[in-house]
């Protein structure tokens, strides 16, 4: 299941809604605008994004092994 089945008839989401459904903190979010790797809007003051967006930026994450997400496996012994 991905971010976008979940809010489908959503098209836009805050980024305190955003950042409670991935897990995340929304100054996480913030960031990640902040260098160019989340696309957003800001209709005023509020950032507002995608909920396609914000799985596809996590899958980027987790492609790239950022050190946001760090998947580890049952043999890393940690």
């Amino acid at each position: 299941m991905v971010l976008a089945d979940v809010f489908n008839d959503r098209p836009f989401l805050n980024l305190d809604e955003a950042a409670r459904f991935v897990g995340l903190k929304s100054p996480t979010l913030r960031r990640a605008i902040r260098q160019g790797k989340l696309t957003y809007a800001k209709p005023g003051r509020a950032y507002v994004v995608r909920p396609a967006d914000v799985n596809a930026w996590l899958e980027s994450e987790l492609r790239r092994g950022g050190k946001l997400i760090k998947i580890r496996s049952a043999g890393d012994g940690k």
